[in-house]
């Protein structure tokens, strides 16, 4: 990992891909500007060896082509690729996806989508999880996930974010990609959210071509969130210049 004192922004990945997919151009960009950027991926664990996936995360292995056995090794392989591509320093926590930390209570897409479980710990581990490097950090800009979609994980991130933010720590938020493409998602987060939150737009159209191989990169998802390749590559451009006043872009949303 670099040093600490060196980092000018930590960005936390509830998964591995989710930062690629959501501000890959961003990170591009910050790192060309020679920023050092930091990428926290929360739920890089893999399952105890011998332990049996629920129905529900068997059945995301075969959608991704994977074997239980060797599942979270090969997106981790995947990430380090991506992360190589964006020029980013990554740091990868062994907290458990939700569909292997809590497979009781996260057994299906509903509820993957759903309310976090009462009994979910992933806050609290995570805040502990980050409090050497961000003590270590202190002018670092901390960049979580919006939350669009709801997925579980992304909604935890988010949680201890605001947390964190409450402790004086600087925060911004971004727009969590596929999720956010889908029409009035990220207003309609904005609204359940309630916080007065303003966006920057971030210019990616030099770094669009890398954010794209960044995310390609992640070969196992492609075809479950896209279909094939060359749809990823014109869902990912559309949302960027959808997001853009005059290219290509990306919005962060800062507290007012």
């Amino acid at each position: 990992m670099l040093d600490p004192a060196a980092i000018t922004r930590i960005v936390l990945s509830p998964h591995l891909d989710d930062v690629a997919l959501s501000i890959g151009g961003a990170i591009a960009r910050f790192t060309l500007e020679n920023q050092r950027i930091l990428v926290v991926t929360i739920a890089a664990g893999a399952p105890p060896p011998g332990s049996l996936p629920s129905p529900f995360a068997a059945s995301l292995h075969r959608a991704w082509g994977l074997d239980a056995v060797d599942a979270v090794a090969r997106r981790r392989r995947e990430d380090e690729a991506a992360m190589a591509l964006l020029g980013a320093e990554s740091w990868r926590l062994d907290l458990l996806d939700a569909v292997y930390r809590l497979p009781e209570s996260y057994g299906s897409e509903a509820a993957l989508l759903g309310e976090p479980a009462t009994h979910d710990r992933l806050e609290i581990e995570l805040i502990a999880a980050l409090a050497p490097i961000l003590a270590a950090s202190p002018r670092a800009l901390l960049l979580a996930p919006l939350a669009v979609g709801g997925h579980v994980d992304h909604r935890l991130v988010h949680r201890a974010a605001i947390e964190l933010a409450r402790q004086d720590r600087e925060v911004a938020f971004y727009e969590d990609f596929p999720y956010a493409a889908r029409p009035g998602a990220v207003a309609e987060r904005l609204d359940a959210i309630g916080a007065a939150l303003e966006p920057t737009i971030v210019d990616i159209t030099a770094t669009l071509d890398r954010k794209i191989a960044a995310i390609l990169a992640y070969t196992s998802q492609i075809e479950a969130l896209f279909g094939d390749r060359e749809q990823a590559r014109a869902a990912i451009a559309a949302y960027a210049l959808a997001a853009g006043s005059s290219g290509p872009a990306e919005r962060l949303w800062h507290p007012r």
